[in-house]
């Protein structure tokens, strides 16, 4: 009777071991999916990942609520990605239907609209919900409704929780140009024009933004008074306190080179100036620079060589585009 009785436990205790194998091995399943998933979000291979979250929010996937709260938000944050925001706002439903006090603050730096698009979503189905509360006829008169809780959001077009840190940054403007010992430069080359240094010029611009503080960029000015054209080709470096913000000042110092007519002199130059976004990637740039080019190979009209410094300044308006920049990596939650 009493080995009857063991053989009873024995064969319960392996019936519970193979229903709850498949089970734990489902959990693994899941979660090695949804790390994958968003180590290939992380790379931007959006099909990749999409392929993987649908596995995870299979209704066979056997995933949990904390899981497929995990693979909606994900999937959302693919939807924006591809440019599909109504569906990404249905996946941020159904995370929020699971979760109503969900938080996504940690992923921000995915995608720069995730926030401004998951707290719509929150708002959008909390609204629905409060609406639906207050239709019922039993609903008690003058319940309190409690709102729900506030997110921070990103400015207007959320261009300030973009993240341009590694970017191209193209730039190209046109304004003023006027130039000290002008008159003596028209002199030496024999040319006619306005003495008085003032012209019309543009500026062009490639750049690289190692930090949200640090770029580099290579540039080249040019000018055109009376007969004679300038031009100069420059190289600088550029600092800004806070490139990612929708209005970020900006100072620049570099060396360049100032050509006219052949004659070629060098020198420092300085500037100053402010960028303000106008979309994620474009800007409205507005830059004024100082140049201190020394010429010494110069004659005037005594046939004497003259030495001295043409202090150049400028003042141009202009738009800024960037292209690239890898989105600030989240911690994995």
């Amino acid at each position: 009777m009493r080995q009857r009785s063991r053989s009873s436990a024995s064969f319960a205790l392996i019936a519970l071991l193979v229903c709850a194998a498949p089970s734990a091995v489902r959990a693994q399943n899941v979660g090695q999916l949804l790390t994958e998933a968003r180590a290939q979000l992380d790379s931007m291979n959006t099909d990749a990942a999409a392929v993987l979250l649908r596995r995870v929010l299979d209704p066979l996937s056997g995933a949990g609520a904390p899981e497929r709260v995990r693979g909606f938000v994900l999937l959302g944050i693919v939807q924006l990605v591809i440019d599909q925001p109504d569906s990404a706002r249905l996946a941020f439903r159904e995370a929020l239907r699971l979760e109503p006090g969900l938080r996504v603050d940690s992923l921000s730096g995915l995608h720069p609209y995730l926030l401004t698009t998951f707290v719509a979503e929150k708002n959008a189905l909390a609204l629905a919900q409060r609406t639906q509360v207050e239709a019922r006829p039993d609903t008690a008169r003058g319940a309190a409704v409690v709102p729900p809780a506030r997110q921070p959001q990103s400015g207007p077009g959320a261009t300030a929780a973009a993240h341009r840190e590694g970017s191209i940054e193209l730039s190209v403007g046109a304004g003023v140009l006027f130039i000290d010992h002008w008159s003596s430069i028209l002199s030496s080359l024999n040319a006619v024009g306005s003495r008085r240094g003032l012209m019309f010029g543009s500026l062009w611009r490639v750049g690289y933004n190692f930090t949200e503080k640090l770029g580099v960029s290579l540039g080249f000015g040019i000018g055109i008074g009376g007969s004679a054209a300038v031009g100069s080709p420059f190289a600088a470096l550029t600092y800004t306190p806070g490139l990612n913000r929708k209005m970020s000042p900006f100072f620049t110092a570099g060396l360049g080179m100032t050509q006219v007519g052949g004659h070629d002199a060098y020198g420092p130059h300085a500037g100053v100036g402010v960028r303000s976004m106008i979309g994620e990637k474009l800007a409205l740039r507005v830059e004024s620079r100082i140049d201190l080019p020394r010429f010494t190979d110069l004659l005037n009209s005594h046939g004497v060589r003259e030495e001295f410094v043409a202090g150049t300044f400028s003042a141009t308006l202009g738009l800024s585009y960037f292209m690239g920049g890898a989105p600030r990596r989240a911690s994995r939650r």
